[in-house]
């Protein structure tokens, strides 16, 4: 199993009812009125601007600005978020809220420091629920000592003598109104992503797995999201609606978890951060799934593949397959459709052949790279008792046992030797009676098929992703808004599973919305080839990698300020760019990620034709059309500092840049690209420029002050530059 609990939470102390004289089985459904808060026994985490408080009686949590301490800060606080509960789910229908555990007795308040393997020391509060019949419910906030977050979660632990099957576990409930206080120009948004099995999944409605709350009116920054496991399908439902935020943030199990006697089951973690700003806590939040996610498999995906409906056969694929292939799409998928019957891994006639590795040949004559689209969990018969069938007649293989993973194992290997060079892998349609019989839920399926895929793999380089389920239109804000929830994730070779684009009309795309396909990280599904209107444009965009971007803007949907990211061959010598698109606020570079740099940007500048501008105030306006500015740190020596390319001023074509300091040389490889005819430099102002050379001829550089602009060739190539001490 690749997924593992980033800690691994100090068991409960179960025989801590029974030394207290508490009786299994105390029920009190109506719990009386609660005291206020300033009368409650609570913890209190604190930063330079919000407190969260944490009370004993109930294990609700609120978060309130930090105030002067005041009667009128105590009796009248200001809360931003109020009275957070939470509420469990049995399989009976029954809810058990928070508020139904503390009626059954006085609860216990824990502090318990431990040791987390990942994060390093910690120390775990908690509220202990008396029993509530046959369960005992620990509710956790953990605070790790070197680390600026919280991780907040619910465990359900059975002590009775049968079984008990639980749902849902909501870890954390928003009544109407409980975000509050905000400014007018407050931004509240989720990031509308899931995960299967390892991989961010982007989706354009349904539940988020993240949220940030960001009023620079009222200095308050706060973010949550998901950690996810291999159990549950977690994830957040708040929305804003008649006038007032509420929702959810949950774990659901489906079918329910069986609790056994003696065991537990846990909500995914909620990651909590107050009081940072929203791009740091973006990279914090992509920094932590490198534990809970796949890693290293962007490498292998495809940067794009055309596959077809499945109404249709290899016949339609392959001839879309040579219309798609002169437009630097080299992949091509079979579809969920190509079973004859499913889980016999043959090819059902007409649409497909018999022998499913002649599909993947004709594939190959196209020119293209064949994949090929698989439920692992089905099987070809019920024999053996790894393997159950359903009403249907569909077989079913138990991906839990070890006999049944290496049965789908052994499978999808067949398909691997067949020459299919990618694997995607379906959201299975298994049954939940099916699910309920294995012992396992959807989650622990769907993670369960993807290891085996992976396995299947036997090291060699070849991709395997979770099926596409969202569809984008050509449109510039749904895909700033996809490539924000995994821009970040993609720093750390998080994979996420390819979005679909039907790329049919006559209306060309913009600029604009060429420019955001670029910023997405994650393989694009093309239904059929692009149409001859957009054949050129997808060229464009696919012919070229995908650009290492940030949003600055983190917290707003489709962010329109974004961080062209250093290459890390060039670290320390270059500059950067930062891009905005219209209807982005104007941006002071003092508010710009620093990558790890303590010192403050101090030079904002853009290209006019083969000459720098120095923008003298820092600030760059609010811009009417898609424009970039580069931005320059403080460095002791000389830098490169952008070409005169419009969108990413060269960064992204930069392969080599090195400073040697005992002989006062800037060298360094720059790819060509049409129309690109300068490079510029930032040099101290106690430096002076001896000689420039691109390739092996000398060049006269012009030079205006602190600034050299260096003719390139059409060629590109290298380049170098020789400074002395003025």
């Amino acid at each position: 199993m690749i997924h593992k609990r980033l800690c691994s939470f100090t068991a409960v102390l179960v025989l801590l009812a029974v030394g207290m004289g508490i009786t299994p089985g105390l029920r009190a459904d109506t719990p009386q009125e609660l005291p206020p808060w300033t009368l409650r026994d609570k913890y209190s985490f604190g930063t330079e601007t919000l407190i969260l408080e944490y009370a004993q009686i109930n294990a609700e949590w609120r978060v309130k600005i930090m105030e002067e301490d005041s009667e009128q800060s105590r009796m009248h606080p200001d809360v931003i978020l109020r009275d957070v509960g939470f509420s469990i789910a049995l399989g009976d229908g029954r809810i058990i809220t928070n508020d139904m555990l503390r009626a059954t007795g006085e609860t216990i308040f824990g502090r318990e420091s431990y040791t987390c393997d990942f994060f390093g020391p910690a120390t775990k509060f908690s509220v202990k629920f008396v029993p509530y019949e046959s369960l005992y419910v620990e509710h956790q906030i953990v605070r790790f000592r070197n680390w600026n977050f919280l991780l907040i979660s619910v465990e359900v632990h059975n002590q009775g003598d049968a079984p008990v099957e639980v749902t849902r576990i909501q870890s954390a409930i928003l009544e109407p109104g409980a975000l509050s206080g905000l400014s007018d120009t407050a931004q509240v948004h989720s990031r509308n992503f899931v995960f299967r099995g390892g991989h961010p999944v982007f989706t354009n409605e349904g539940v988020a797995s993240t949220m940030r709350i960001d009023d620079p009116q009222r200095a308050i920054s706060m973010a949550l999201g998901i950690l996810p496991s291999d159990k549950a399908e977690s994830g957040i439902d708040i929305v804003h609606s008649g006038g007032t935020w509420q929702g959810r943030i949950e774990s659901s199990f489906a079918p329910g978890i069986s609790v056994a006697p003696g065991a537990s089951v846990s909500s995914d973690p909620i990651w909590f951060c107050m009081d940072i700003p929203q791009v740091v806590a973006d990279a914090q939040y992509a920094w932590l799934l490198r534990s809970y996610c796949r890693n290293e498999s962007l490498k292998q995906a495809p940067r794009a593949w055309v596959t077809i409906p499945e109404t249709v056969g290899l016949s339609v694929l392959r001839g879309e397959a040579e219309k798609a292939r002169g437009l630097g799409i080299t992949h091509a998928l079979i579809p969920g459709n190509w079973e004859g019957r499913p889980g016999s891994m043959e090819g059902g006639p007409p649409q497909y052949p018999r022998n499913i590795a002649s599909a993947a040949r004709t594939l190959r004559e196209t020119g293209m790279t064949p994949g090929i689209t698989i439920d692992p969990l089905l099987a070809d018969s019920s024999s053996g008792g790894w393997r159950a069938q359903s009403e249907d007649g569909r077989n079913w293989v138990n991906l839990r046992v070890e006999e049944g993973r290496a049965y789908a194992t052994d499978r999808i290997r067949d398909l691997i030797r067949a020459d299919f060079a990618f694997v995607v892998v379906e959201k299975s349609l298994v049954p939940d009676e099916i699910l309920r019989g294995f012992g396992m839920t959807r989650a622990q399926a769907d993670t369960l098929a993807l290891d085996v895929a992976n396995a299947a793999t036997d090291g060699a380089p070849i991709a395997v992703l979770p099926a596409s389920t969202t569809r984008l239109a050509l449109a510039r804000d749904d895909w700033l808004e996809a490539a924000a929830a995994v821009s970040r994730m993609a720093e750390y070779d998080i994979a996420p599973a390819a979005i679909q684009v039907r790329a049919g009309g006559d209306t060309p795309m913009d600029e604009e919305t060429m420019v955001a396909l670029r910023f997405w990280h994650g393989p694009i599904e093309f239904i059929g080839a692009p149409s001859r209107a957009l054949q050129s444009q997808f060229a464009m965009v696919l012919q070229a990698p995908p650009l290492v971007v940030r949003p600055q803007d983190a917290a707003r949907r489709s962010p329109r300020t974004w961080l062209l990211r250093r290459s890390s061959a060039a670290l320390g010598h270059v500059g950067t760019a930062l891009l905005t698109f219209p209807g982005a606020m104007p941006w002071d570079i003092t508010a710009i990620e620093m990558f790890g740099n303590e010192d403050a940007p101090t030079v904002l500048w853009r290209p006019n034709g083969d000459t720098p501008i120095h923008v003298a105030d820092g600030i760059i306006p609010a811009p009417t059309a898609l424009s970039t500015h580069g931005v320059l740190l403080n460095a002791p020596h000389p830098v490169f500092a952008g070409t005169t390319e419009n969108i990413t001023l060269g960064h992204d074509r930069l392969r080599h840049l090195e400073w040697d300091g005992a002989s006062g040389r800037l060298t360094g490889q720059i790819e060509p690209a049409p129309g690109v005819t300068h490079a510029f430099f930032f040099m101290p102002a106690n430096f002076t420029l001896n000689d420039a050379r691109v390739g092996s001829r000398r060049v006269r550089a012009e030079v205006t002050r602190q600034w050299i602009s260096l003719p390139l060739e059409a060629s590109g190539g290298a380049f170098e530059l020789e400074f002395a001490p003025r």
